[in-house]
């Protein structure tokens, strides 16, 4: 996809929220990705129909469900019948955040379709291909939908200490331009923005060619807000291919394809007014961060069911490494306010926008995932089923032909470690009436476990077969902490957040 599409769609997501003039810079940026980005495309999330989150997707040994083929391919040959299901969720995202003892909550309720799918099977029992299968499915899963408000006292550090990161090292006379649009260093733009929004002061101003700068803000006391709201969508269509080899194996094969959007709208204030201290010239400070981003990519599946004994079932299944591509446009600005005492002490102000920047595109390759299973089906009373899934972080990678990311990709495999997912669940059926639960707990990807913590979660749900239409039901609650930076090499304490996802699933399936 070239500029001018990527450039399209991100108005064509905008357009229902603004209406504004675009201004373009098509500019060949050195910019430096940041590992969260990678990990925001490789952790798992916890979609599917209603009856596969009740069961917190422990599916990878029975199949027989149409989001059962995303952990393992060989699911959809446990199919009897072709069937057609749709499931749409309600979810509750709950954010608690403390900063310096302050603490902040923000709930947001939202609903998706978010699962689509078919599967079509093909029998022939005399044969020693029993069965063979396709499935068709997508689900949408809302990773980035996440918004927080974050405030705070900091006793000792401003934003300032942000641009002074990328500042030091450029020149001066490349921030005293009246515009970026000749600007094609990330590091220089933000030294232009933080040199434009009097955060940061030249050691030797009368030399265009200074490249030392030191804060222009007295760091006591500053009163920090930080509004992050996330929106976006996170899809994959599944094409499966399965069969039933005799009457105990089944095998399978996947290729997905995946595809993301996401818009990133931050605004940080940062307060100076601390009228006490004559050097405080600066007042106010707000800086806005808008990262359009848009990625498709794709992986593959194999897997396989083997029927130990007619009860127990055991799968093992493998994903590669998803490969995406990403193209990304950012807007940044800021504006301040600051006493001028070159003109009777009065209160002036000041701000830059960059205009939106196209950053050159980039590809991530997120890690693979290996995944075991066991499950014990007691006749037609019920099911007891285990999961196990094996997945290293460090191996995430970035590449791009604009960029070197020897060093990035070298820090990540000092900074991420594997991840075990270990996934229980239960069925009891009675009559047409079936009861589900479900337990997850996956580790934290992070070597620090403070930076984020393990994932919990635990489901439950109900389903009713009236015949050639089956209608579930399910409830989970998914939670997980962890430390958070306000911007990319950012110095300014971290503040922690405490999310939890509360989701609603309604799936009805057809059988055709």
């Amino acid at each position: 996809m070239d500029y001018f599409s990527i450039l399209f769609f991100k108005q064509f997501f905008k357009m229902t929220k603004k209406f504004s003039m675009l201004s373009l810079f098509f500019v060949a940026f050195g910019f430096s990705q940041d590992a969260i980005d990678g990990l925001n495309y490789s952790l798992d999330d916890f979609g599917g129909t209603a009856r596969f989150k009740a069961m917190s997707g422990a599916f990878g040994a029975l199949g027989g469900d149409l989001s059962a083929i995303n952990v393992n391919p060989a699911g959809s040959a446990v199919f009897i019948n072709n069937q057609f299901g749709v499931t749409l969720s309600t979810y509750t995202n709950r954010n608690n955040n403390k900063y310096f003892g302050e603490s902040r909550s923000t709930t947001e309720t939202f609903s998706d379709l978010n699962q689509a799918g078919a599967v079509f099977v093909f029998k022939n029992p005399d044969a020693v291909m029993k069965k063979f299968s396709i499935a068709l499915n997508f689900e949408n899963n809302p990773t980035f939908r996440n918004n927080h408000l974050t405030q705070g006292v900091n006793p000792n550090q401003s934003l300032a200490s942000y641009f002074l990161n990328f500042a030091n090292g450029g020149r001066l006379s490349t921030y005293t331009q009246p515009s970026a649009s000749n600007i094609t260093r990330f590091d220089d733009l933000q030294g232009w923005l933080g040199y434009g929004g009097f955060m940061i002061n030249p050691v030797n101003a009368n030399d265009p060619n200074n490249t030392a700068y030191v804060s222009n803000v007295v760091e006591n006391n500053l009163n920090h807000s930080n509004v992050i709201s996330n929106s976006g969508q996170n899809g994959k269509f599944t094409f499966n291919f399965a069969s039933q080899i005799k009457d105990r194996l089944f095998i399978g094969a996947n290729i997905n394809l995946h595809y993301s959007e996401q818009n990133r709208l931050q605004t940080f204030r940062e307060s100076h007014d601390n009228l006490t201290n004559p050097n405080q010239n600066l007042r106010s400070t707000v800086f806005n961060y808008d990262l359009f981003s848009q990625s498709n990519g794709f992986s593959l599946q194999i897997g396989s069911i083997y029927k130990v004994t007619p009860d127990l079932r055991a799968g093992l299944s493998y994903e590669s490494p998803t490969w995406m591509n990403v193209q990304e446009i950012l807007n940044q600005s800021i504006s301040s306010r600051y006493v001028d005492h070159t003109n009777g002490n009065s209160l002036e102000s000041s701000s830059r926008n960059t205009g939106d920047v196209i950053l050159p595109e980039y590809s991530i390759q997120t890690p693979g995932r290996i995944g075991a299973s066991l499950a014990y089906l007691f006749s037609d009373k019920g099911i007891l089923s285990f999961d196990y899934g094996y997945k290293d972080f460090s191996q995430m990678r970035f590449s791009g032909s604009n960029t070197d990311y020897t060093v990035l990709n070298n820090s990540i495999k000092n900074i991420f470690t594997v991840s075990h997912d270990v996934r229980v669940g239960g069925e009891y059926k009675y009559k047409k009436l079936s009861v589900r639960g479900g337990y997850r707990w996956q580790s934290s990807p992070y070597e620090n476990t403070a930076i984020m913590g393990d994932l919990t979660s635990y489901s439950g749900g109900l389903g009713y077969n009236f015949g050639n239409t089956k209608v579930d039901f399910a409830v989970a609650t998914m939670s997980r902490t962890s430390q958070n930076k306000f911007f990319q090499a950012d110095s300014i304490n971290a503040y922690s957040l405490s999310n939890r996802l509360n989701t609603y699933a309604l799936t009805v399936l057809f059988e055709l």
